[in-house]
């Protein structure tokens, strides 16, 4: 009977351990997960957690591009601060078909879902996003500054200043670009977000082209315009072109390459001025203080005004008074005119030309503008307003109405053109812009 004890004890053991297994099994109380750390599970939770945290999401433009820095810099959507995030090996790129994508494929302007590291700045991943548009190339287009709608085609889009323009990498205002610039439009819903200059503008100088003020200058039929004043300066996309030169009788061809930003001299000192037959006309004006503009040029010397054969206008204004424009063919190698403004219903006019004697009757029309266009700065740069020289900064020219482009040159300095607006009001328009940068 000793003997069998053990295995008596033994049994009694089973039972005892199968008795608390199935009360175990029984409890639906969880069973605690250890490894020798008391809160493994909960420590897991916490950190995915805080990495939720650290990471941030967003849809932004790339507005920026470092090689070097192995950075892209962003304007998230509906902002207008940039920042910069790093990209790394381990960071996902896709295209906007899904593509995997290296960092070098990224272009500047185009818009993408980021993710990324709040405290590093690193990116994770950066989808091109598949909501937003993309129109390139694109030289069809119009740009409203005031009411902030930009026409491409048919359609119209609307922008705000959130809005990021590029230009060989660099970021530009609205109205530094030119509507005969080419550009890369991109955005979400019907809002634009990004403009990438993909061919801009350079300038086209003419200069000793005096025969052919008058006519009409062809650059390459992408700019078709009249010649006149002296030293034209015309805003022309970078490109190579036939420019042609033509004036009745006068003809010159060239060829000129255009770069971005350049400005290109013409030269037409070698074309010889035929000899054309001239008439002197003597101007007598009412009242003597009014002042007199032949072909929009003063007259110093009303006594003796050298002009050529042909059509001339003569403008005649004085405080107080309506201003007076008539036409008048030089024919006769002696002419003498009297002007009389000053009674306010009928402008009289007489001409006399040798034996012939004619008196005219004129009712002019309303009161032309006295308002003007003030341009202060940058100061002692020539500004040019569609492509004639108006003077040296500060200038003021008589306000027209409508959209002007608006170059500036300087010694040592970088041309810069402005695309501006002037508004049809009762009032004088002023602009300042930014002092020019030197070459």
């Amino acid at each position: 009977m000793m003997k069998r004890q053990p295995r008596i004890a033994a049994m009694g053991t089973i039972v005892l351990l199968c008795a608390l297994g199935i009360t175990a099994c029984n409890d639906n109380s969880p069973m605690p997960i250890t490894n020798g750390k008391e809160a493994y599970a909960y420590n897991k939770t916490e950190e995915e957690t805080e990495s939720i945290k650290k990471t941030e999401s967003v849809v932004a433009a790339i507005a920026g591009i470092s090689t070097k820095d192995k950075s892209f810099t962003v304007l998230p959507y509906g902002q207008s601060d940039d920042i910069t995030l790093y990209y790394t090996g381990a960071t996902n790129i896709t295209g906007r078909y899904d593509s995997v994508m290296a960092a070098s494929q990224v272009s500047e302007g185009q818009i993408y879902n980021i993710e990324y590291n709040k405290k590093t700045l690193e990116i994770l991943s950066m989808d091109e996003s598949k909501e937003a548009f993309e129109s390139t190339n694109i030289t069809n287009y119009s740009i409203d500054r005031t009411n902030k709608i930009i026409s491409i085609g048919s359609h119209a889009y609307s922008f705000d200043d959130t809005l990021l323009i590029l230009s060989e990498g660099k970021s530009i205002e609205m109205m530094e670009l030119n509507n005969n610039d080419e550009i890369t439009v991109r955005g979400i819903d019907k809002k634009v977000t990004s403009i990438v200059v993909t061919k801009g503008h350079g300038y086209l100088k003419l200069t000793n082209y005096n025969p052919f003020i008058g006519g009409f200058i062809d650059v390459g039929k992408t700019l078709i315009t009249k010649i006149t004043g002296d030293n034209m300066l015309l805003v022309v996309p970078e490109g190579s072109y036939k420019v042609n030169m033509q004036n009745g009788d006068y003809s010159a061809q060239r060829t000129v390459t255009i770069g971005r930003d350049k400005e290109v001299t013409l030269d037409f000192s070698d074309v010889v001025e035929i000899a054309k037959q001239q008439g002197r006309l003597k101007l007598t004006v009412v009242p003597e203080n009014a002042t007199v503009l032949v072909d929009d040029s003063a007259v110093e010397n009303k006594e003796s005004i050298t002009l050529e054969y042909g059509k001339h206008t003569i403008t005649v204004s004085a405080p107080g008074y309506d201003t007076y424009n008539e036409d008048i063919t030089i024919n006769s190698a002696y002419m003498s005119k009297t002007i009389d403004i000053t009674n306010q219903s009928e402008t009289k006019s007489t001409t006399e030309t040798g034996e012939e004697k004619i008196t005219a009757t004129e009712t002019t029309g309303a009161a032309s503008s006295t308002y003007k266009t003030y341009i202060k700065a940058p100061e002692g740069a020539q500004v040019y307003m569609d492509g004639s020289l108006i003077g040296t900064a500060p200038v003021s020219t008589p306000k027209v109405a409508g959209t002007h482009v608006i170059t500036f040159t300087k010694s040592g300095c970088e041309n810069k053109t402005y695309t501006v607006d002037i508004d049809d009001d009762n009032a004088d328009a002023t602009f300042s812009f930014p002092a020019m940068l030197e070459n």
